[in-house]
């Protein structure tokens, strides 16, 4: 179980990459920052925008995402991804 101990939206000072569809973004992205303590590890993500919002429409209507990148067809986009959720969900 995990304790979350931040969970911000950040502008990022360096390249970070989205943990959830590996993709790296370049300095001063808007991005989710969360840190937390897991099994007595401490550790950080972050998030890109598009995958915020792939989590935030999967969870509403309760489909497991998982991790982005493993949803993801061969040569598809996280932002295709996400318009295809959404016409699914409408």
């Amino acid at each position: 179980m995990a304790t979350i101990l931040k969970n911000l939206k950040v502008l990022t000072r360096k390249v970070h990459r989205c943990d959830s569809c590996l993709r790296k973004f370049p300095a001063y992205t808007k991005m989710q920052y969360q840190a937390c303590v897991f099994d007595g590890d401490f550790c950080t993500t972050y998030m890109c925008e598009t995958c915020q919002e792939i989590f935030k429409l999967s969870s509403e209507n309760e489909w497991s995402s998982g991790e982005v990148d493993n949803q993801l067809d061969a040569n598809q986009t996280p932002e295709e991804l996400l318009i295809q959720l959404k016409k699914h969900f409408r």
